[in-house]
């Protein structure tokens, strides 16, 4: 069950991505429906892609998938929030960005110190 869900939610997630890239609005709009239980947080301090780790979240907790694969796509969504951020000379917002998605990763920590 858990392989399958796994599957899944990449499907999903790529399928999501591609339609919206390609310009396939509707596409895009229909598997946004599959999984409209999922809310971003339009209201806070976060970043779009911040919030959608909200949504990974849970759909961790709806769904038994791999640990595994939503990290790496946590990790790139978290890499990802960042240089939007930084792409957008918003440097004091990526700084805060980075300090709430990271903040206790010890891999970091050693960066900051060098």
């Amino acid at each position: 069950e858990e392989l399958v869900n796994t599957w899944v939610l990449k499907f999903y997630l790529l399928a999501g991505l591609q339609s919206f890239r390609e310009g396939r609005y509707q596409d895009f709009q229909q598997i946004r429906d599959i999984i409209q239980d999922c809310t971003f947080d339009t209201e806070s301090e976060l970043t779009p892609l911040e919030s959608s780790l909200n949504v990974l979240d849970h759909l961790e907790k709806e769904c038994i998938v791999s640990e595994n694969c939503t990290a790496k796509i946590k990790n790139a969504i978290k890499e990802m929030a960042v240089l939007v951020c930084l792409k957008n000379a918003e440097f004091v917002k990526a700084s805060d960005v980075l300090k709430r998605v990271f903040g206790n990763d010890p891999s970091l920590q050693k960066a900051r110190e060098a």
